[in-house]
């Protein structure tokens, strides 16, 4: 049964959700068989796509909301949150 699981992070890394964090959360969420949504203010991307990712503009510091619908739901943002903590991976 699908579950829909709503949470939020805040970038972290200096340089914001440029293209390598960007990939790291495309990766993460191809992975799951859930429908990821990432919203900005009155932007959302679909979370499967790098293009719609990239195009949130996301600054240190902006709150991005979170929004999963499917199976693995809770798992799929927990692991966004996680990434989001470590700073997407991307140390410099």
């Amino acid at each position: 049964m699908d579950q829909t699981v709503v949470d939020e992070f805040v970038v972290l890394n200096d340089k914001g959700i440029h293209a390598r964090p960007s990939a790291e959360i495309v990766k993460c969420v191809c992975a799951s068989k859930s429908k990821v949504t990432l919203q900005m203010g009155g932007l959302r991307a679909n979370g499967k796509s790098i293009l719609d990712v990239l195009a949130l503009s996301a600054a240190c510091g902006s709150r991005i909301r979170v929004e999963a619908v499917g199976p693995d739901a809770e798992q799929v943002v927990a692991e966004l949150l996680e990434l989001a903590r470590d700073m997407f991976g991307v140390y410099y």
